[in-house]
């Protein structure tokens, strides 16, 4: 599993609302397409496809389209770092003493985090490595 693969799944547990199946949603089928409104998705190639609504809840059974979800942001990282904070001693082992281990880890996830481009999938291998180590 992947350094990104690890991070997604942790903020997906954290937040399940990322793989719900709403405006933004990214799906894949026989290529990766957005909802864009109840009944309705935009597939990469342009073309417009209409859902009956009671198919877009069970996509994947219906329809064999898998729910990618939306992007990973820096809250939902955060979010995930919450829940994992204090679950194992590594938390405690990467916190310099004297300082509070949830905030000083926030802060160095955000000094390295690039914020012109909040998605996980386009930050630094190392950046990841340091979130993906953490959960």
């Amino acid at each position: 599993m992947t350094n990104t693969d690890k991070i997604k799944q942790a903020c997906i547990k954290a937040n399940p609302e990322i793989v719900e199946l709403k405006f933004g949603c990214v799906v894949k089928g026989h290529q990766f397409g957005v909802i864009i409104d109840n009944q309705t998705i935009r597939w990469e190639d342009a073309e417009i496809e209409d859902v009956e609504m009671g198919y877009l809840n069970n996509l994947e059974i219906n329809l064999g389209i898998k729910i990618i979800g939306r992007p990973i942001r820096l809250a939902d990282v955060l979010l995930a770092t919450r829940n994992a904070a204090g679950t194992t001693d590594k938390w405690k082992q990467k916190t310099p003493k004297g300082k509070d281990w949830y905030e000083f880890i926030n802060y160095a996830i955000t000094l390295y985090w690039n914020l012109k481009d909040d998605n996980l999938d386009h930050q630094p291998e190392p950046t990841k490595k340091f979130i993906a180590d953490l959960l």
